[in-house]
């Protein structure tokens, strides 16, 4: 189980010194944690809807939570929501069903939970228990009409109970000390609304009415000031058990839990009239959902982009930096396939390389096999695991970060695309029948309006949940052998962002754009595309989906490659560096030597011309030729060390000299910067005929 991190806004009480967060999509029910962060034994709210619950980081609960810990949440029977997890239902499912809940989810995630979307991996996003409800009480309320239940739950998994909300004698403070009970003389503890008093052990009497013990007022108060009303505790083995991975509800149990049903009429006359009207009832509730699990393309899609849109309303949707990026322009969809049924602008950018931005129009979106079915259909394959996708071990991260995995899912079909991640892949003919027929209708859309060759051999699917994004990367690695990048998105809605990457310039941003998920395409073409520039994208939306096609490198083209990689030239050794620093290799050719001379000999005639005009007239006599002297010749006296002598002596001054064993050497004496330290380096010209430069430090001066 990954950890969450405690950011601001973060709520959260404490067992052991561990924490436990509590989801809600109540305001009120966060700031209830306030009240309960140091060890505290008790968690109240008031108006709460529960959304689920994550505990801390570590693998096993019970190093979590222990079995007295207390969490009791008030439901109120006013609650007009809907949601699967509302406390009507909450009550109905615990009471007469007996059932599951409440389920274990993410913290950044729950507001997949409330539109009922399956989180689709089990290492991460799994069920990892359920609540259950033991009992109930009915809240006392002078001058209320309808009492208040309030719950007290189980935490369950498949083996045993790791957790129970269990009210007991003694409870540890909740806040400080504020006077003496007038019943039972012990301290009264500090309720988290209204700051009053009031006596927490079951054993008062005045326990159950707080206004004997604190003589005052009192709208809300925690789980000690409520009246137990018996509800026959059930034993967990008839509580139904979730299951490790996602429970997945089909579209017919979706519609009988989400659309309510009114009792049907016995008379004839009237059964028509039922039906006719539970007709228009489901028909416009599932209209409201995709494939009946909880999300629709209208919510993650704004209308208008549902609408046939112009290119100059498109244009207008962009940010462009001139002259990095010059006027977008149209792109003429006339006497093609996809006349009417697309709009699309091209960015033209340094050195050819182009982005393709293609919407859909609305009769594209609407008909038969459109961006809407196709959207459905992805979507329930995810939900259902048909379309399974995972995250991925990033591969660069794990002596840092052990078992760190990418922030989104992804399902590689083709051949293995190699990121920083371990990326797993499926032969590209397995790939589900939906992903086949949206990437071969892209496909060519991207070649007829990019004019390069879109055959892609590699499809990566991409489920982003809330908060998730892709940062600022490039697209350029090795196994990439084409120049266009094509993806397609559907569900949520995303900006996609370019920067450049020169030195001076590295992080400016040239071009951004929205990408909507009604089927919006977006082609990068280019040979340096992904060189000069990076590119990132930011999730809006609560579940986006991208499909992005390439075309790589064969099995055979990736081994020719690496072994083709293995032929590396010979690396240039030190004795082929000239005295400026310039390189002999490629220097002269063979042509342009005389006739008879060695290569060895044509470098030794080299570094004597390019050193010959500082040397003295009788130096450049006695080393006119190649072969050494019979006699030989006495060596340059050394540096002068006299300051008054050193302004006349140059610096870099060459001597060459023939030592007793008859190999040539040529020798320069480096000043130090400012009369510092000096250094004398030594070329000499070995009996295999090989240069060998030596570098000898001289004293300071």
């Amino acid at each position: 189980m990954a950890s969450i991190s405690n950011s601001e806004g973060s709520r959260a009480f404490y067992s052991h010194g561990k924490p436990v967060y509590l989801m809600s999509n109540d305001v009120e029910a966060a700031e209830s944690f306030e009240w309960c962060r140091d060890m505290q034994k008790s968690v109240s709210s008031y108006g709460n809807v529960i959304s689920g619950l994550r505990v801390g980081k570590l693998a096993s609960p019970h190093e979590l939570i222990d079995h007295s810990t207390i969490c009791t949440f008030i439901t109120d029977p006013k609650c007009k929501e809907s949601t699967i997890m509302s406390r009507e239902k909450m009550v109905r499912d615990a009471i007469e069903k007996k059932r599951v809940i409440g389920v274990l989810v993410s913290k950044d995630h729950a507001s997949l939970v409330e539109k009922k979307i399956v989180l689709p991996e089990g290492e991460e996003w799994a069920l990892m228990g359920a609540y259950v409800m033991t009992d109930c009480w009915k809240e006392r309320r002078t001058g209320e009409t309808e009492p208040h239940l309030m719950l007290r739950l189980q935490m369950v998994n498949t083996e045993d109970t790791w957790w129970e909300s269990k009210a007991q004698s003694g409870a540890p403070t909740i806040g400080g000390q504020y006077g003496d009970c007038s019943s039972c003389k012990l301290p009264l503890q500090k309720r988290y609304r209204e700051r009053e008093p009031f006596c927490c052990r079951l054993q008062c009497t005045s326990a159950s009415n707080p206004i004997d013990a604190s003589n005052a007022p009192f709208t809300y108060a925690p789980e000690f000031l409520a009246a137990t009303e018996d509800v026959s505790t059930v034993s967990l083995d008839d509580f139904e058990m979730l299951p490790p991975e996602p429970q997945l509800f089909s579209v017919e149990e979706l519609e009988r839990r989400l659309i309510p049903r009114t009792k049907r009429p016995n008379k004839p006359s009237a059964r028509k009239e039922y039906q006719a009207g539970q007709a228009s009832t489901r028909e416009h509730e599932m209209s409201n959902r995709s494939c009946g699990y909880g999300i629709r393309l209208e919510a993650e899609v704004d209308n208008k982009w549902l609408q046939t849109i112009s290119e100059e309303a498109l244009i207008a949707e962009c940010y462009f930096e001139m002259p990095f990026v010059e006027q977008p322009t149209p792109i003429n969809f006339m006497n093609t396939p996809w006349e009417g049924a697309y709009v699309g602008i091209v960015f033209n950018l340094e050195d050819g390389n182009q982005i393709f931005l293609i919407v859909p129009t609305k009769e594209s979106t609407n008909g038969s096999g459109g961006s809407r079915s196709r959207f459905q259909s992805i979507f329930s394959s995810l939900q259902s695991g048909a379309l399974p996708v995972g995250r991925e071990l990033i591969k660069k991260k794990q002596s840092q970060v052990p078992g760190l995995r990418s922030n989104h899912f992804g399902k590689n079909y083709g051949e293995p695309y190699n990121t920083v991640m371990e990326t797993k892949t499926t032969p590209l003919n397995q790939q589900p029948r939906v992903l086949r027929e949206v990437m071969d209708e892209t496909v060519k859309i991207a070649a007829e309006v990019s004019g390069k060759d879109c055959r892609a051999n590699e499809n990566y699917l991409v489920a982003y949940g809330p908060n998730n994004y892709m940062d600022f990367h490039q697209d350029g690695e090795d196994d990439i052998k084409g120049d266009a990048i094509f993806s397609v998105s559907y569900g949520g809605s995303a900006t996609m962002t370019f920067a450049l990457t020169r030195d001076r310039l590295k992080g400016r941003i040239i071009l951004q754009f929205p990408i909507h998920g009604n089927g919006t395409i977006v082609i990068q073409s280019g040979k340096t595309l992904n060189q000069k520039y990076r590119h990132r994208v930011d999730c809006d939306g609560i579940f986006r989906i991208v499909i992005t096609a390439r075309i790589l490198l064969s099995a055979a083209e990736k081994a020719a490659r690496d072994a083709q990689a293995k032929k590396k030239p010979k690396r240039k050794s030190k004795a082929d560096e000239l005295p400026d620093g310039k390189t002999n290799a490629g220097h002269e050719s063979e042509s342009e030597r005389s006739d008879g001379e060695s290569k060895s000999e044509a470098n030794l005639k080299r570094r004597r011309e390019a050193v010959e005009p500082a040397m003295p007239s009788e130096k450049r006599r006695r080393s006119a030729t190649d072969e050494p002297s019979a006699t030989p010749a006495p060596v340059d006296p050394p540096i002068a060390t006299d300051p008054a002598r050193m302004s006349a002596q140059t610096s870099n001054t060459p001597s060459f000299s023939t030592p007793t064993n008859g190999h040539p050497k040529i020798a320069y004496a480096h000043q130090g910067p400012r009369g510092g330290r000096s250094r004398t380096t030594t070329v000499v010209k070995l009996g295999d005929g090989k240069w060998c430069r030596r570098k000898r430090a001289g004293q300071s001066q």
